[in-house]
C-alpha cells in the first residue's frame, strides 16, 4: 500500500510507485516481541534519519517506547487499534500518547467507522480507508484484509508523497497538512479529532501550493450557503512561499439543496479561475440495520421471542432520516429452539421496507453440566428415547434427576 510498483501488471499499486522503504523487523518467528525490542527499532530509525515510521502495532497497556518517540524527530504514524473502543476512556498505546509527533489512524468503511475499529474525538486524528483492503499476504499471495493495519499505511504513503514532492516539510507542517487535507464527513465528527477520513489528492494539492476542499456529508436540511461551504469543505488555498490566500477564494457552483438526498458538486476556484477545485457534498439516506454481534448462544428451550432476539444481538435499525426504527424489525430462524441436538441456527433480522437485513448465527446448546454422572445432552438422548417408545410424553427436560437408574419428574 505504501509502495508497490504500478503499471507492470502484477498485485496492486502503492500510493508512492518508487519509494525507499526500510523493513525493520521486531517480531521473532515465534509471532512474539517486546517493548525493548520496538523501543530499539523506534530508536534505530532515529539514528539513520527515517522521515516516517509506520507504526501498526498497540496494546491496551502502556507503553514504554515513549520516550524513544519522543525523541524521534520524524512523523510516527500509528494504529488506533481494532478493539472497538472509545480511546478517552481505555488508552491505546503508543496511539494515545501525546506527543506531537504522532498521527493515530482510526479504520473507515466508506464515510463510517469500521465497527471494530477504536476511536476518539481527542485522541485519534483521523480514518482512513482499512476495511477489505486488498494486500500481499503470506506464500507470495493476495488478499482481502481489515483493520487499522490496513489503514495506517495510507496515512504513511500519503505523507511519504508529500515528502517527495517537498522534502523540506518538517514534520509540524507535514502533520498540519494531512490533518487539514480530510474529507469531513458529520458520522465522524465525534470520533476523531478532525471529524474525517485521509484525502491524498488534499494533501499533494496543498504541499505544491494548490488551491485544496473536502468532500463531505451532510445532514438533511442543514443550514447551507457560500460561506458555509467554504468553511465546512475545509477550503484552502496557501502559496508555496507560506502566504494564506483562502479568503480570496470564490465558489463559482454551488447548487446544494439539502432538503433532498443526494450527491451535489460544488466548485471554488482562484479569483482569476487558473485554480480550480471540484468537491463533492453528499445528503446521504442515513438507512442502515447494525447488529452489535453476529454470533449468540443459548441453552436448548430457552425463552425465545423476537424481542429477545433484537436484545441478544443487539440490533440496531435506522431509517432514512436517522429515526431509531428498530421497533420495526422483523425476525425469522430456520430451526426450532426446542431441538434435542446442538446446532446453530441462522436468525435473519430485516426492515423490509427500507430493503435492509443482516444475518446472524445462533448455536443452540445444551447445558454442559452434570446430574450424577449423566450431562444434559446424554439425558437428551434419554427422552429422545423414551418419547420413541411412547412410553413417557416429558415436556420439560431441565426437570430431569437420574435417580438409582430411573426417571424421576419433580
Amino acid at each position: 500500500m505504501i509502495g508497490a510498483q504500478t503499471n507492470n501488471e502484477l498485485g496492486v499499486a502503492g500510493i508512492n510507485w518508487d519509494v525507499t522503504m526500510v523493513p525493520i523487523r521486531v517480531f521473532g518467528s515465534s509471532g512474539g516481541t517486546s517493548l525493548a525490542i520496538l523501543t530499539e527499532a523506534i530508536n534505530y530509525a532515529s539514528q539513520k534519519g527515517f522521515p516516517i515510521i509506520n507504526f501498526s502495532i498497540g496494546s491496551v497497556v502502556y507503553s514504554s517506547t515513549e520516550e524513544a518517540i519522543k525523541n524521534y524527530p520524524g512523523l510516527f504514524v500509528a494504529a488506533a487499534g481494532n478493539n472497538g473502543i472509545d480511546m478517552t476512556d481505555k488508552p491505546f498505546y503508543p496511539a494515545s500518547l501525546d506527543i506531537p509527533n504522532i498521527i493515530t489512524v482510526g479504520n473507515s468503511s466508506g464515510y463510517e467507522r469500521s465497527s471494530d475499529s477504536n476511536y476518539s474525538k481527542t485522541g485519534v486524528d483521523l480514518f482512513a480507508r482499512g476495511f477489505r483492503v486488498f494486500s500481499t499476504f503470506l506464500g507470495s499471495k493476495y488478499t482481502y484484509m481489515s483493520g487499522t493495519s490496513m489503514a495506517t499505511p495510507h496515512v504513511t504513503g500519503s505523507a511519504a508523497l508529500a515528502l517527495s514532492l517537498d522534502p523540506d516539510v518538517s514534520t509540524d507542517e507535514l502533520k498540519k497538512i494531512i490533518l487539514n487535507s480530510v474529507d469531513s464527513f458529520y458520522e465522524l465528527s465525534d470520533l476523531c479529532l478532525t471529524g474525517g477520513r485521509l484525502n491524498t489528492n488534499n494533501v499533494v494539492r496543498q504541499v505544491t501550493g494548490k488551491l485544496t476542499a473536502s468532500n463531505i456529508t451532510l445532514r438533511l436540511n442543514s443550514e447551507w450557503s457560500d460561506e458555509i461551504a467554504k468553511e465546512m469543505c475545509h477550503v484552502h488555498w496557501i502559496d508555496q512561499s507560506g502566504n494564506d490566500l483562502t479568503d480570496q477564494v470564490v465558489v463559482l457552483k454551488n447548487e446544494v439543496d439539502t432538503s433532498n438526498f443526494g450527491d451535489y458538486e460544488v466548485v471554488f476556484a482562484s479569483p482569476d479561475l487558473t485554480d480550480q477545485i471540484s468537491v463533492t457534498v453528499t445528503v446521504p439516506r442515513l438507512r442502515k440495520l447494525t447488529l452489535g454481534k453476529e454470533t449468540a448462544t443459548i441453552d436448548i428451550g430457552s425463552a425465545w421471542d423476537s424481542v429477545i432476539a433484537i436484545d441478544t444481538f443487539q440490533v440496531k435499525a435506522i431509517d432514512d432520516f436517522g429515526n431509531d426504527v428498530t421497533n420495526q424489525v422483523q425476525v425469522t430462524i430456520n430451526a426450532d429452539i426446542d431441538t434435542i441436538n446442538s446446532i446453530q441456527a441462522v436468525i435473519k433480522f430485516e426492515v423490509p421496507e427500507l430493503g435492509l437485513a443482516q444475518i446472524g448465527r445462533l448455536n443452540i446448546t445444551a447445558k454442559n453440566s452434570t446430574i450424577n454422572g449423566l450431562n444434559e445432552v446424554s439425558i437428551e438422548y434419554i427422552i429422545c428415547q423414551i418419547k420413541r417408545d411412547k412410553t413417557f410424553h416429558l415436556r420439560n427436560s431441565k426437570k430431569l434427576l437420574m435417580v438409582f437408574g430411573n426417571l424421576v419428574i419433580f
